[in-house]
Parts: C-alpha cells; structure tokens; sequence
C-alpha cells in the first residue's frame, strides 16, 4: 500500500516520458513544461509519476487553451468549456461518466476517465464542420473572444444567444491567477509500483512568495531517476532540483528514488536559487498506514538532500515519510555539499529519517574538499521524528568535519547517532580550524523534553560534545565555547573506541582537549530537569573514571556535575535527575546497518556492558524512587549507617563520629556526623585538711536608740528565699526526667544524654531567660546504645518568634520531631 495525497484537482505528468520543469510566477501562475509542450496547472494539482503514460487519458491542460480559473484563496477551479451545456457543482459535464473510485480515493480499474483525448477531439472538429451553427469557439486571445460581429453580418438569434452567454461568461470571469485541469480528469489512482529508472529530471522554480499561507505544493508518485551514471558528458544534475523565493511542499506518495549526477545531490536546493523553504511531508497516508518513502543519494560533493558542490543549503523541513538520504563523498546527508553549511533544517512531525554523511554531517553541515572555513550545522529535530544519523569525519548530526554545529533535540524525537573513524556523534565535526568568523567554532547542543538519545563516538572524540580544540594553521590563538544542556529525556552516549582500538579515555559527553600550541574550548555544561526528568547512562571505554568533562584521559569527572560541599546536587530540585557513569564499556555491532556513499555495509553499534563507578543524583529523584534518609536533619541523598566504619563514641578529649553512606547503587557520596565532645564534669568540693580555727564571739555591742523611720513600719522590705531561674531539662519516652550534661560554648548551649530516645523540654520563661543570657543556640544529642542516635539544632530566637507554652524536641532513635504545645514546628529545625 501506498499514501494516496493527489488533489481532487490533479494533472498527471509522468517522468519517463520526459522531463518536467515547473514554474511558479511570482503572481501564483503556475506552468508546466514536458517535452515540447507547456502546460497550466494549479498550486496544488501537480502529480509528478513514474513510469509512462503509455495508453492513460491525458489530464494536462495546454497553456494555450482556454483559461481555466482559480479560486482567489489559490485553490483550483475547473477549466470551462464554452460550447458545453450548464455544469453540474461538480463542474463536470453532465454527458460525461462519472468516474468510481475506492474509499482510498483510487481510480477503481476499468472506469473511464473524463478526459479529452485526441481522437476525441477530431470527432468534434468534424463535427463543427458539418454543424457551423453548433461552431465552437477556438481558443484565442481575451481580445479576440470579444470582438464584435461586423455591422453588415447579422448574427442568427441562435448566435446572439450563444455571443451573448460568452460575454456574460467573460465578464464573471477574472484572469486566471494559475489556470488547471478540470477535476473529472484527474489521475488519482497512484497504483503504479516505482517505475524503471529514468534520467529524465524535475526542476521547481517557485517565486510565489507573496502570501505567507499559500505554497506550491506537489505529488511526487513512485518516481525513480538516476542521474548517477557517468557518461553525461559533463551534463551533471539533480534528479531535483527546488529554486525560488516561494515555499515549496512535496507530498510523497509511494516509493520514490532521486540520485543525482556528479556535484549534484539527489534533491537539490541550493540557497544561491533562492530562500525559499523546501517541506517534505506525508500528510496523506494509506489505509494501512503505511508511509509514502524518498530515497534520495547525491554523487561526489553533493548532498542527499540539500546542497550540491561548493552550495549552502538551508531552510529544509520534513514533516513526514520515510526518508533515507546518502551523501555524495564530502557532503551531508542532509545539509550542505562539500565546502558548505547546512543550516535550519528541522526534521519533525512523525518523520522516520535515515542520514549517511561523509565528512559532511549526517544532518548538518557539509564536508570538506578545499574550503576549512565552511560546514557549520545547524539542525532541530523534534516531535515524534525518528532519526538514525551516521558520518565518518563530520558528525553525525551537527557540524562537518571542520566546523561546529547548533542541535536541539525535544519533544519525543528518538535519535541514534553514531560516527565513524574519529568523529563525534553529536556536536562538531571531527577537524576543527579556524576561519573569518570563529563563531563557526562553537558548538551548542541542547537535549530536553522526553527526548530518547543515543550516541555513539569514534576515535578520540566525544559522543556529545566537540573535538574541542583548533587545528591552527596561523598559531594563533582562536578561543571558542562548547555549550551543553541536557534539560530533560534518557541518554545513552559512549566513546566508542577508534577502529583499531577497542577503547579510548575521552569524555562520552564534553570536550577533547590537547595541549601545546593548540587552543583549548571551554565546556559550558548544564545538566538539569527543567523541561522533563533526565537519565544519562555515560560510558566510556577506557579505564580513567572519567565520562563527563573535558580533556584527554581526564582522571575526574567535570566540577560541573559534582555535587555541593553540603552534599546537595548541582542539577536543582525542579525535576528528577540522575546520572550513571560507567568505565571498561563494551560495545558491540547490532543487527541495524547502514549502507555508505561508496555503497559499503556497515553495522551500527549497540553498548552491551561497563563497570558502573558512580552515580550522581538529586534529592527529587529520590522522593521519585522511594528512597529515604536516616539522617532526618539530610535527605540530600539516602543515608544508611555505614557498616564498613566502626563510630567513635565522643569524649572528654575527642569529637565522636556516625559515618553514613548513600544506599543509592553506585553512589560515590559519605557523611560523617560529628558528635560533640562530652561536657566536663562539674567537680565536687573538696575539703581542706587543715582544721579551722573558730573565730572568737565579739562581745555584743549595745544598740543604739532607733531612730523612728518617716514611713510606717509595715511597708519596710522582708527578706525572702531567692526564686531560682527555669531552665531545660532532658526527660526519656516514659516522661521520666534522666541524667544528661549541659554545656555552654560562646552562644551555643548543648544537652547530651546517652538514650537512645529522649526529649528536651521546658517552658518559654526558660527560653526567655536563656535569650536573656545572651544564648542563640539549643544543641540536642541522643547517644544512643542500640541506634546511632541524632544531633538537632533549633534557634532560640525562633523559637520565641513562634511563642507557646511549652517545647518538646524528641529524639527516637534517628528520627527528630519538634512539638510545641503539642502541635508540630518541624519546620524550626536548622539543618
């Protein structure tokens, strides 16, 4: 089954029995021209097949026939017949058969097309000859048609009637923006296979660019041409080629094959022809489902799809179908010829792509061949598209050999890059020198949404990232940034190895780097879940612990991905991240193969196994995972006890420590929970060995005479006993006051108890009177016999913020708990 995506309005023009040129003027007219012939037709009712016409009714509509109108909206209206009786709606002529078709909109087999044959058209000659008053009117000017009858001839009534139905006619008439073919006559039924190869050729000129909405769009129906063979005489071409200002759609039904001749690409669109947008889609698919395909392959120093030689390219979409698309040698697959950038191309919608580069990018930029300025890439694939790209020297999606690139990934997009004989799969080229613009240099790589990514490296190169250094030709210094964001989806990247090694100690996502006189890029990485949780698998086939960073053979992975002195990660909270890092990797070739420009097989690579040496992860992806912490005072990372380490009880002299591990598989990260050392003692009084001599009882002196007070007697002061001031106490879980040791240092006052669950409680005079003596911190430590016990903090002025009656900061065990007149503060406990 193939897509059916003719228009209710379409002219049929068959490849093989010439070549088809298309023009679109710059009002919307459309012509076409096959052969010796030139035809009008409509934006949106060319159908180009493969094969011949042989004995099918033809369509076409000659441009020297009478005008057929067009809608002003630039849609197709049937071409009228004047000497015809009144029209059905459906502007067919009521004598002629309707023609059946399937549900599909397929012609069924045997039912009579509405066309005009030649033979046709001599019986009605013959039949104007013998019925002069029936005469028709012969196709001529505007002017002619309304030239009157001469004075001294009158016209029959039959003739005035008839004269006067063709004046009305013209006057409702407007001038045809782009005449077309009736509707009865077209030739929908795409039910040809791909037809034998032909090396007849398409070319689109379309200048309608006027009205943003309306675009020339056409069929393209089983067509095979092959302008590959040499022999030509050094007449080399596109099998397509698309030129113009005006936006161009091709709609593909069934199989269709494009290889273009020497310098040439299969499907040709240069942007010295114009900057039109070039769309490939698949918008009308058959029942099944199946999908209307192109397989598109330039010769030497052609793109597949894009560029020819020495031609940027740019302003490429595809929407839809299946679409393989080789290179040329030196060219993209999709992108630039050789020498030459491809940028804005965007594969989408649900798109399946195959692209085969060769020094040019798989999509991107084209390679090289004299000009190491050129092949910078610029390429977005999003949606549900589905893309495998491939390039030995350039990458394979990205830059060419010597040039950065721009990428974006997201949406849904499945991609699988891989490159081949040092290059990098997605990024920049596997050469990079300088140019007049070191712009060029850089690369920008963006992976985000649920985005599904694998990436194979080659050689010495990143599978993400750039070469990520100049060969300078000038010894100048030329410095350039490389920039990666991974905001969201699940990746799996490895540094494959180069072909006569097994392994390679280059990052699988940054920079390789050299030293001496070359220049050095700087690695911008963001790794985060702002647009979609994110998972990394990074491998790397060498055995230095190092996937994700920048420079060769690096020992340690980039700053950028380690976590914070506090243990918190450096990926943010907004979604779930976590990264597995990998060393010793091993991949091996998969079932999948790709067929390169010289026509060799060769397998795709698939990662099979590696030696997990870290895991790095935030809190969020945690919570997402079911993991929890012991340490309630950190939930960081998934704190267990660390039973390797034995803890250290604090004492008078020393510090104790709980040492803690992340329960988390692979996860590299320790804490140590410091206890504080035990408080001293307070000493007993000691006695003094020497006896005391009592002092001697003076002899009572006589009191003088009182003096009377001038205020009564009862307001004098009495003495009283001294109210002692409230303070904290330490109680267990049965509310039994026990043993515990208070200590002061500076600003801070600790409690220590050796339970393993207990609370410290007391009334807020308490916490006023300590504020009072100038403390600004409660330091509460259980050390326990059967658990390792717990250490919070709170600060008194918060405390006496929130106000209440009573506190009660409860240890059991690991957990803390802070209630304050029964209810919960939590939320006032210092981390």
């Amino acid at each position: 089954m193939t897509s059916i995506a003719a228009p209710a309005f379409a002219a049929t023009y068959y490849i093989n029995d010439g070549s088809v040129d298309v023009t679109v003027s710059e009002d919307g007219k459309v012509t076409v021209k096959q052969g010796d012939e030139t035809y009008k037709d409509g934006l949106d009712s060319v159908v180009i097949r493969g094969g011949t016409r042989g004995d099918k009714g033809d369509d076409r509509v000659k441009a020297d026939a009478s005008p057929a109108t067009q809608e002003a909206d630039g849609s197709n209206a049937p071409t009228v017949n004047e000497t015809e009786a009144p029209k059905s709606e459906n502007t067919a002529g009521d004598a002629a058969p309707k023609q059946e078709t399937t549900a599909a909109g397929e012609r069924k087999e045997g039912t009579p097309q509405q066309e005009p044959t030649e033979e046709k058209e001599e019986e009605e000659e013959q039949e104007e000859q013998e019925e002069p008053t029936e005469e028709k009117v012969t196709p001529e000017p505007a002017k002619a048609k309304t030239e009157a009858p001469k004075a001294a001839q009158k016209p029959s009534a039959e003739q005035e009637q008839e004269e006067e139905e063709e004046q009305e006619q013209q006057e409702e008439e407007k001038e045809p923006t782009v005449p077309t073919a009736p509707a009865a006559q077209a030739d929908n039924s795409s039910t040809s296979t791909s037809a034998e190869p032909t090396d007849k050729v398409i070319t689109i000129v379309n200048n309608f660019a006027k009205k943003a909405e309306q675009v020339f769009s056409f069929v393209l129906d089983n067509v095979n041409i092959d302008r590959s063979e040499e022999g030509f005489s050094g007449d080399h071409k596109a099998a397509l080629t698309v030129k113009g200002n005006g936006d161009t759609e091709i709609e593909l039904d069934g199989n269709n094959i494009l290889k273009g001749g020497y310098g040439h690409a299969g499907l040709e669109k240069n942007d010295s022809d114009g900057t039109g947008t070039l769309t490939i889609k698949d918008d009308h698919k058959a029942a099944d489902g199946s999908k209307g395909s192109l397989f598109a392959k330039g010769k030497e120093k052609g793109a597949g799809i894009g560029g020819g030689e020495c031609q940027d390219t740019s302003h490429i979409t595809v929407t839809g179908g299946k679409i393989t698309a080789i290179c040329g040698r030196f060219a993209a697959g999709i992108g630039g010829g050789n020498c030459s950038d491809g940028t804005d191309i965007t594969i989408k919608g649900d798109a399946t792509v195959t692209a085969i580069g060769d020094a040019g990018a798989g999509i991107g930029g084209g390679g090289d061949g004299g000009n190491y300025t050129k092949g910078y890439g610029k390429v977005i694939i999003t949606d549900h598209a589905n893309v495998t790209a491939w390039s030995e020297f350039g990458a394979g999606i990205g830059g060419g050999r010597n040039s950065g690139g721009d990428i974006t990934i997201s949406g849904d997009a499945t991609v699988a890059a891989e490159a081949y004989n040092d290059s990098v799969a997605i990024g920049s080229g596997g050469q990079l020198y300088h140019s007049d613009n070191d712009k060029r240099l850089n690369t920008n790589i963006t992976i985000c949404d649920r985005a599904n990514v694998t990436a194979v490296g080659s050689g010495y190169h990143p599978a993400i990232g750039s070469r990520g250094y100049v060969s300078s030709l000038d010894g100048v210094s030329h410095p350039f940034t490389t920039t990666i964001n991974i905001l969201g989806g699940t990746l799996n990247v490895i540094n494959k190895g180069n072909l006569k090694s097994s392994s390679s100690d280059v990052p699988a996502i940054g920079n390789e780097s050299a030293g001496g006189r070359n220049t050095n890029a700087d690695l911008v990485l963001n790794i985060n879940a702002s647009t979609g949780d994110t998972v990394i698998n990074a491998y790397t086939t060498g055995s230095n612990a190092a996937t994700i960073g920048k420079g060769h053979a690096p020992i340690k992975d980039d700053e950028q991905i380690q976590y914070n002195a506090d243990g918190s990660s450096k990926f943010g909270e907004t979604g779930s991240v976590i990264l597995h890092l990998f060393k010793k990797a091993i991949t091996n070739e998969s079932n999948n193969q790709i067929v390169d420009w010289g026509g060799w097989t060769l397998p795709l690579h698939e990662i099979t196994s590696g030696e997990l040496y870290d895991t790095l992860h935030n809190a969020q992806w945690l919570k997402d995972n079911g993991y929890t912490s012991e340490l309630a005072t950190d939930t960081t990372h998934a704190w267990t006890l660390d039973d390797t380490k034995e803890p250290v009880e604090p004492t008078l002299e020393q510090e104790g420590h709980v040492y803690y591990k992340c329960s988390v598989p692979g996860c590299k990260a320790v804490h140590d929970e410091v206890l504080p050392k035990l408080p001293e003692p307070t000493p007993e009084p000691t006695p003094d060995p020497t006896p005391v001599q009592p002092e001697p009882t003076p002899e009572p002196t006589p009191e003088p005479t009182p003096v009377q007070p001038d205020t009564p007697a009862d307001n004098q002061n009495t003495a009283e006993d001294d109210v002692s001031t409230p303070k904290l106490y330490v109680i267990d879980l049965a509310n039994t006051q026990v043993l515990f040791d208070e200590t002061r240092q500076n600003d801070t006052v600790t409690y220590t108890t050796k339970q393993d669950g207990a609370s410290l409680t007391g009334s807020f005079e308490a916490l006023e009177a300590m504020a009072a003596d100038g403390v600004k911190t409660i330091v509460f430590q259980t050390i326990g016999t059967n658990t390792p016990g717990a250490v919070s903090r709170v600060s008194v002025d918060a405390l006496l913020q929130h106000g209440g009656e009573t506190l009660l900061l409860t240890h059991n065990g690991t957990e803390v708990h802070l209630t304050i007149d029964g209810q919960n503060a939590d939320s006032l406990l210092l981390q």
